[in-house]
């Protein structure tokens, strides 16, 4: 019965106790990351925005270098169709084809 309380009176003391971790990057110093380029998460690490990159975002991509995507690359109905399809009728056909190989030996 002792042992009992004395688990019960441990475990209600480590839950009201807050652990609290100690501020990390961004978190500890408001200037660690660039403001006009990031800012900072909960878990203390600068998030960059749009061409941006580095540790603080200091760093800009050259505009030679950035990625650019063309809206004609789309994928139209009959092609997502077919692949759907492909999908559907290619896995069990492949699963088959597997089971049948493994079987014969």
């Amino acid at each position: 019965m002792k042992l009992r309380w004395f688990f019960a009176s441990l475990l209600s003391t480590l839950l009201s106790c807050p652990i609290r971790a100690a501020p990390y990057g961004c978190q500890a110093d408001a200037s660690f990351c660039s403001s006009a380029s990031s800012y900072c998460s909960v878990a203390g690490f600068c998030v960059c925005n749009t061409y941006y990159y580095g540790e603080r975002c200091q760093v800009v991509v050259a505009p030679e270098n950035r990625v650019t995507i063309s809206s004609s690359g789309r994928i139209t109905d009959s092609s997502l169709a077919g692949i759907i399809l492909g999908w559907i009728f290619g896995c069990p056909a492949l699963i088959v084809l597997v089971l049948s190989l493994w079987l014969r030996l």
